[in-house]
Protein backbone atom coordinates (compact mmCIF):
# COMPACT_ATOMS: atom_id res chain seq x y z
CA UNK A 1 0.00 0.00 0.00
CA UNK A 2 1.40 3.40 -0.93
CA UNK A 3 1.01 6.51 1.17
CA UNK A 4 -1.20 9.31 -0.08
CA UNK A 5 0.73 12.26 -1.54
CA UNK A 6 0.99 15.31 0.71
CA UNK A 7 -1.68 17.97 0.24
CA UNK A 8 -0.64 21.05 -1.70
CA UNK A 9 0.11 24.03 0.47
CA UNK A 10 -2.19 26.97 -0.31
CA UNK A 11 -0.83 29.68 1.97
CA UNK A 12 2.13 30.54 4.16
CA UNK A 13 1.57 31.99 7.64
CA UNK A 14 4.80 32.34 9.60
CA UNK A 15 4.23 34.51 12.66
CA UNK A 16 1.43 34.40 15.26
CA UNK A 17 1.07 38.22 15.09
CA UNK A 18 0.36 38.17 11.34
CA UNK A 19 -3.11 39.25 10.22
CA UNK A 20 -2.34 38.24 6.63
CA UNK A 21 -0.94 35.14 4.99
CA UNK A 22 0.77 34.67 1.65
CA UNK A 23 -0.65 32.68 -1.28
CA UNK A 24 1.94 30.13 -2.41
CA UNK A 25 0.02 29.44 -5.62
CA UNK A 26 -2.78 31.08 -7.59
CA UNK A 27 -6.08 30.67 -5.71
CA UNK A 28 -9.58 31.14 -7.10
CA UNK A 29 -12.34 33.07 -5.36
CA UNK A 30 -14.48 30.83 -3.17
CA UNK A 31 -11.49 28.68 -2.18
CA UNK A 32 -11.38 27.96 1.55
CA UNK A 33 -7.92 28.16 3.10
CA UNK A 34 -6.67 27.41 6.59
CA UNK A 35 -4.10 29.68 8.24
CA UNK A 36 -3.27 30.01 11.93
CA UNK A 37 -6.08 27.58 12.74
CA UNK A 38 -8.68 29.76 10.98
CA UNK A 39 -10.70 28.71 7.96
CA UNK A 40 -11.19 31.61 5.56
CA UNK A 41 -13.02 31.71 2.23
CA UNK A 42 -11.47 33.91 -0.43
CA UNK A 43 -13.62 36.80 -1.64
CA UNK A 44 -11.93 36.77 -5.05
CA UNK A 45 -8.97 35.46 -7.00
CA UNK A 46 -5.56 35.87 -5.34
CA UNK A 47 -2.36 35.43 -7.32
CA UNK A 48 0.68 33.57 -6.05
CA UNK A 49 2.83 35.74 -3.76
CA UNK A 50 0.00 38.08 -2.80
CA UNK A 51 -1.42 38.64 0.68
CA UNK A 52 -4.76 37.42 2.04
CA UNK A 53 -6.37 38.82 5.20
CA UNK A 54 -7.06 36.15 7.80
CA UNK A 55 -8.44 38.56 10.41
CA UNK A 56 -10.62 41.66 10.06
CA UNK A 57 -8.52 44.82 9.71
CA UNK A 58 -10.16 48.19 10.34
CA UNK A 59 -9.28 51.31 8.37
CA UNK A 60 -6.02 52.71 9.76
CA UNK A 61 -5.00 49.49 11.51
CA UNK A 62 -1.61 47.88 10.95
CA UNK A 63 -1.21 45.09 8.42
CA UNK A 64 1.34 42.62 9.77
CA UNK A 65 3.28 40.02 7.78
CA UNK A 66 6.14 37.90 9.16
CA UNK A 67 5.66 39.71 12.49
CA UNK A 68 6.44 43.13 11.00
CA UNK A 69 4.18 46.06 10.11
CA UNK A 70 4.11 46.38 6.32
CA UNK A 71 1.54 49.16 6.11
CA UNK A 72 -1.90 50.38 7.14
CA UNK A 73 -5.37 49.53 5.88
CA UNK A 74 -6.90 52.33 3.78
CA UNK A 75 -10.36 50.76 4.18
CA UNK A 76 -11.97 47.93 6.13
CA UNK A 77 -10.45 44.60 5.10
CA UNK A 78 -12.40 41.41 5.76
CA UNK A 79 -10.96 37.90 6.21
CA UNK A 80 -10.52 36.40 2.75
CA UNK A 81 -9.88 39.75 1.05
CA UNK A 82 -6.88 40.26 -1.20
CA UNK A 83 -4.49 42.75 0.46
CA UNK A 84 -2.50 44.93 -1.94
CA UNK A 85 -1.94 48.58 -2.89
CA UNK A 86 -5.69 49.15 -3.39
CA UNK A 87 -6.37 48.71 0.34
CA UNK A 88 -2.93 49.14 1.92
CA UNK A 89 -0.66 52.16 2.27
CA UNK A 90 2.70 52.83 3.82
CA UNK A 91 2.74 55.38 6.58
CA UNK A 92 5.03 56.80 9.20
CA UNK A 93 5.55 54.37 12.04
CA UNK A 94 8.31 53.25 14.36
CA UNK A 95 10.24 50.23 13.26
CA UNK A 96 11.98 47.73 15.49
CA UNK A 97 15.47 47.66 14.04
CA UNK A 98 16.56 45.29 16.78
CA UNK A 99 14.36 42.53 15.32
CA UNK A 100 16.00 39.13 15.87
CA UNK A 101 18.89 40.65 17.79
CA UNK A 102 18.37 38.61 20.95
CA UNK A 103 21.30 36.34 21.66
CA UNK A 104 20.24 33.00 23.14
CA UNK A 105 22.24 31.66 26.08
CA UNK A 106 25.04 29.29 25.21
CA UNK A 107 24.15 25.63 25.65
CA UNK A 108 25.93 23.75 28.41
CA UNK A 109 29.19 22.08 27.34
CA UNK A 110 28.89 18.53 26.11
CA UNK A 111 30.28 15.86 28.38
CA UNK A 112 32.09 12.89 26.92
CA UNK A 113 32.20 14.17 23.37
CA UNK A 114 33.28 11.64 20.81
CA UNK A 115 34.52 11.84 17.27
CA UNK A 116 34.02 9.14 14.66
CA UNK A 117 37.49 9.15 13.20
CA UNK A 118 40.74 7.33 13.59
CA UNK A 119 44.16 8.06 15.04
CA UNK A 120 46.99 8.31 12.52
CA UNK A 121 50.42 6.83 13.14
CA UNK A 122 51.80 10.30 13.93
CA UNK A 123 49.08 10.89 16.59
CA UNK A 124 46.87 13.24 14.55
CA UNK A 125 43.19 12.46 13.98
CA UNK A 126 41.69 11.62 10.62
CA UNK A 127 38.30 10.95 9.10
CA UNK A 128 37.08 8.83 6.24
CA UNK A 129 35.52 10.68 3.34
CA UNK A 130 33.04 8.87 1.17
CA UNK A 131 31.87 9.92 -2.25
CA UNK A 132 28.54 8.53 -3.41
CA UNK A 133 27.51 8.72 -7.05
CA UNK A 134 23.81 8.17 -7.58
CA UNK A 135 21.59 8.50 -10.59
CA UNK A 136 18.76 11.02 -10.44
CA UNK A 137 16.99 9.71 -13.53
Amino acid sequence: MTAAPPALLDVLHLHPADNVCLAVRDLEGGTTITAAGRRVTLAGRVRMGHKIAILPVSRGDRVVRYGQTIGFATCKIEPGDWVHVHNLSAGAFGRDYAFCSEVPPEPPPLVGRTFQGYRRADGRAGTRNYLAVISSV
